[in-house]
């Protein structure tokens, strides 16, 4: 399964770091054969997000996406959650430890449930949403029966 994986981009001004996402973005607009986009500890944040989210709407074949620690906030999690929405390739998603409140997770609860292929979420620990918003992304988690794991607090729970 053909893979893009690159951390630690962060050591690159934000001005360079958005030039290089955007190239990959363009290439992989071109080259659908990537599955696995692992991304890491890059300090995206949202416009990183939301060249990604572009690129999810653009019928990219990514399967695993991995955004962990990389300083996403709402608006990203919310372009991300519209195209994870819309899109009908995805089965994982990894967003622990970035800065989503209670608005982006209401957003990522909604795209649960419009998309019944992905099967993994990873949205704990080290976000900031309300638990309230946590136990409502967890209930859609549970309702898709095609989930497999729910990282919850640091720990999978069987979906």
């Amino acid at each position: 399964v053909p893979c893009v994986s690159v951390g630690r981009w962060y050591s690159m001004n934000h001005h360079a770091l958005c030039a290089v996402l955007q190239r990959l973005c363009e290439a992989m607009s071109v080259n659908r054969s990537v599955k696995t986009l692992d991304l890491p500890d890059n300090k995206l944040g949202d416009a990183g997000a939301i060249c990604i989210a572009q690129l999810l709407m653009g019928g990219s074949k990514v399967t695993s996406l991995q955004l962990s620690h990389n300083e996403i906030g709402d608006e990203g999690m919310i372009a991300l959650a519209e195209a994870i929405g819309q899109t009908k390739t995805l089965e994982k998603l990894s967003v622990y430890s970035n800065n989503i409140t209670s608005v982006g997770c209401t957003a990522l609860t909604a795209a649960v449930t419009a998309n019944p292929n992905l099967k993994v979420v990873e949205f704990l620990p080290g976000n900031a949403a309300h638990t309230r918003d946590i136990k409502a992304l967890a209930r859609a988690v549970k309702q898709n029966r095609k989930f497999k794991i729910f990282h919850l607090f640091g720990k999978q729970c069987a979906g």
